[in-house]
Formats: C-alpha cells, structure tokens, sequence
C-alpha cells in the first residue's frame, strides 16, 4: 500500500480545519478568500478609476492650454495692429509737419 492510499478522503472530518490538517494541506477559510478576492477587484476598479482620471486632468490642461494660447495670439494681434495704428499716425504727423 502506497501512502498516497492511505490519505484520508477530503471532507472527512466535520471541521474543514481538521480536515485539512490530517490531509497535511493548508486550511483557506472561503470568508477569507472571498474578502481578498473583493480587495483584489476594489484594487483594479480604482486602478482603472484613477487612470481614468489622470486622462481627463491631461485632457482639461491641454484645452486650457490651447485657450490660453488662442487668448495670447489675438492679445498680440492687438498690440501689432495698435502699432501699426500709431506707426500711420506718426507716418501722418511727419507729412502735416513737412507741408506746414
């Protein structure tokens, strides 16, 4: 008789701690796996949540972003008409002064 013939049937005994001890195996309390099991997928939900998350933030910086810029454009488009504005009042002041 080999000594795996004399092991002892799973569920022998009532107390599945007893039972996995005479078959020298580890006791896995289901409480227990099932608690790891739901910290495993809270775990990978706020993973998923906080890459989630970092997209949206990168998505809102780049548009403010690209507002920002659209805003400085047109304040310089501004500032090179104002100058041209003055560069013809200026062109026009010399020409009065000369024909004067």
């Amino acid at each position: 008789m080999s000594p795996d013939d004399e092991k002892l049937p799973e569920g022998f005994f009532d107390d599945p701690k007893m039972d996995a001890k005479a078959r020298n195996q580890e006791y896995k309390d289901p409480n227990d796996e099932e608690w790891e099991k739901f910290q495993k997928e809270i775990k990978e939900a706020t993973n998923i949540s906080m890459a989630i998350i970092s997209e949206e933030q990168e998505e809102s910086t780049a548009e403010r972003q690209i507002a920002e810029i659209d805003e400085q454009i047109r304040n310089w488009s501004r500032v090179l008409d104002l100058e041209k504005k003055k560069e013809q009042r200026n062109s026009y002041v010399i020409f009065l002064h000369r024909n004067i």
